[in-house]
């Protein structure tokens, strides 16, 4: 099977998992999109034939093997994120670049998380104190 772009793939996983044509074309269109845009673009879009073809399987095999064609990867998602932003950056909405400029820190594993940084303790012991009166952090104060 010839492989989906990313934005295809998209639109066939919301097809799949429910979604109308129109709908899943407005979740995948880089701009908002008028209602009879979105249904002539769906309807060009579902008439892929690759789209097609993921659509027809994805309906025989109840979506599971729908995208087993599709190559996705890191690199496809920067290509797809290099677009949406200069798209975004355009059109003057710079909390979209924002938000997709961390996406992108994320795919590149340069943001860390608040929870999946993990808590650690350090015990320092120095000769003649008596720590007997200090509080123990972790025990008073369990959830950071």
């Amino acid at each position: 099977m010839k492989s989906l772009k990313p934005q295809e793939a998209e639109f066939v996983r919301h097809v799949i998992g429910g979604a109308s044509y129109a709908d899943a074309y407005r979740k995948v269109a880089p701009a908002p999109v008028t209602d009879r845009t979105a249904q002539v673009n769906a309807s060009k879009m579902a008439k892929r034939q690759a789209v097609k073809a993921a659509l027809s399987l994805g309906k025989e095999a109840g979506g599971a093997n729908a995208i087993a064609g599709v190559v996705y990867d890191a690199q496809a998602a920067h290509a797809e994120l290099e677009t949406r932003i200069e798209a975004a950056d355009k059109a003057g909405q710079h909390t979209a670049v924002a938000n997709m400029l961390n996406l992108k820190m994320k795919l590149h594993a340069l943001l860390i998380e608040r929870a999946q940084i993990e808590q650690a303790s350090l015990v320092v012991n120095i000769a003649g104190v008596d720590t007997s009166r200090l509080i123990n952090p972790a025990k008073e104060f369990p959830n950071g």
